[in-house]
């Protein structure tokens, strides 16, 4: 979910923050050196991704640069509870 989604969403015209424990105060989405961390994520259940892992999912990612503004035509469709975008699907 991490890097497809912000490579798609930089595509689709979106924009990054630049840092993410800048941006959350934490290195709960990976570490330095960059190692996965296992992070607790909300899913809107209507979603693709909802309706395969369930509202509530535990996933592995490694974040330095998360969604910020989304890109056209993409909705968010899971997060963190520190608010960072975990997985994005067309709208």
């Amino acid at each position: 979910m991490c890097r497809g989604a912000q490579l798609l969403d930089v595509a689709l015209g979106g924009t990054l923050h630049q840092h993410v424990p800048e941006l959350v105060g934490t290195t709960a989405h990976g570490a330095a050196p960059p190692e996965f961390a296992a992070v607790d994520v909300d899913l809107d259940a209507g979603s693709l991704a909802g309706r395969l892992l369930g509202e509530h999912a535990r996933v592995r990612c490694l974040h330095h640069q998360p969604i910020d503004r989304l890109g056209d035509g993409l909705r968010v469709t899971a997060r963190a509870c520190d608010g960072v975008v975990e997985a994005v699907e067309p709208s």
